[in-house]
């Protein structure tokens, strides 16, 4: 990931060239007799809200950075299903087409992602999906590649939960 801040070591070298060149410009003023007194002032205030504005932009480019990193657990496990069901070879273009439409299975997927993460009760579990489509419907074929990705996850975070312990 690109880190968006710098060290402080860069917004102080950024400071003292700012000043240095506002102090240059001041000098040059000074010398053609056309300096004022808020030039001198615009020599300290200028180059604080330079680095000031490069810190602040730096700072909220980095906080979108670290927003758009976080995971999105369910398209993972979503990719996961999609990635074994192409594998097998044994699903048309369509049959996707007709998964995604079909508000029953993403329904059905929704409640497997939870028990992946939230574990099985007794109303929602593994089994009880299983049993919600017909033998013969491509819904049940799909689901049975569902079941699987959710009964591997369940299985990892099962055996990092015992390392922990």
């Amino acid at each position: 990931m690109k880190t968006y801040l710098k060290p402080k070591k860069y917004y102080f070298l950024l400071f003292a060239l700012s000043f240095a060149i506002m102090g240059v410009s001041l000098l040059i003023k000074y010398i053609n007799s056309t300096s004022s007194s808020t030039d001198l002032l615009a020599l300290f205030v200028v180059p604080v809200l330079f680095v000031g504005f490069m810190l602040l932009i730096d700072y909220l480019m980095q906080k979108i950075a670290d927003r758009k990193k976080k995971k999105d657990y369910e398209g993972l496990f979503l990719d996961a299903v999609g990635d074994k069901m192409r594998a097998s070879k044994q699903f048309l273009i369509e049959d996707f087409r007709h998964l995604q439409i079909s508000e029953k299975f993403q329904s059905a997927i929704k409640t497997a992602y939870l028990i992946t993460k939230e574990g099985e009760t007794e109303g929602r579990n593994l089994s009880h999906l299983e049993k919600k489509f017909e033998r013969r419907s491509l819904e049940y074929r799909a689901m049975q590649y569902v079941i699987e990705v959710a009964k591997e996850q369940l299985s990892a975070s099962q055996k990092s939960a015992d390392k922990i312990q």
